[in-house]
């Protein structure tokens, strides 16, 4: 199953469109959007599994001008509501 994932990226003062655009060419990804906050770009990126996507995010992190990342699983499956895994009330 295809594993889909929202990183937060803080660039570099000045460097958002310069990391926005090299990110954007990383295969798998979705968008990558500039944004007004601390992480100044969000980008949405899909890969086939975990080891898929730990590739992509090294490829992200090689793009220059980056301080930070933070990287969140989108755990919903539009098709299927929410994953199975979660618990329910």
């Amino acid at each position: 199953m295809a594993v889909e994932a929202y990183v937060s990226i803080e660039p570099e003062i000045g460097k958002a469109g310069d990391v926005t655009w090299d990110v954007h060419k990383v295969e798998g990804m979705k968008s990558a959007d500039i944004v007004t906050a601390s992480y100044s770009v969000i980008a949405v990126i899909e890969a086939a599994d975990f080891d898929a996507l730990a590739g992509l995010m090294k490829e992200v992190h090689s793009a220059a001008g980056i301080c930070n990342t933070t990287t969140r699983r989108n755990r919903t499956n539009p098709r299927k509501g929410i994953e199975s895994g979660l618990a329910s009330s």
